[in-house]
């Protein structure tokens, strides 16, 4: 079995004296977690524990075993929350992707390998996504009008040839 974790979300400060944890989801996966499933918690300095999930709340508030206080909380700030990657739903739209998905795709314009997604840029308009190069890196709206087809199978992505400057 695959032992590969996605985050779900970040803790970012103690909420009460009880040892509450107020966090921001990475996605709706957190707001689904139940009582007794298990998350894996990753410290900003790299340390790595199981918790048990006792409660979660709207805001959100998540509540962890033996997370009982303040300063039990107070030392997870900053950690990933995190759950085997196949706790993940499926998508529901065929347009819709994961970003773990689409990092490490090859972005192909018109006809010509242009390099390897890197990251995807979240901005108001629409995602862009942030191509690795042999020189400068290469941001790409991730649109209908730009990207011609995504296909994760191949681990390619095919952007319209017109869309760059014929130098790019």
């Amino acid at each position: 079995m695959d032992d590969r974790r996605v985050v779900i979300g970040e803790v970012l400060r103690a909420h009460g004296v009880r040892g509450v944890l107020r966090v921001r989801p990475t996605g709706g996966t957190l707001e689904g977690l139940q009582r007794g499933e298990r998350v894996t918690l990753v410290t900003r300095e790299g340390a790595v524990r199981a918790a048990t999930v006792v409660e979660v709340a709207n805001g959100p508030l998540l509540q962890l075993e033996g997370v009982d206080d303040k300063d039990a909380a107070d030392e997870l700030r900053g950690a990933r929350i995190e759950v085997p990657e196949d706790r993940l739903p499926p998508t529901a739209d065929p347009d819709e992707f994961y970003v773990r998905d689409l990092v490490g795709c090859a972005v192909v314009i018109g006809g010509r390998e242009a390099g390897v997604v890197a990251q995807i840029l979240q901005r108001p308009a629409n995602d862009v996504l942030e191509v690795r190069t042999d020189g400068d890196p290469l941001l790409l709206p991730f649109t209908h009008d730009a990207v011609l087809s995504v296909d994760l199978a191949a681990r390619r992505i095919e952007v319209r040839g017109d869309l760059l400057a014929p130098d790019a």
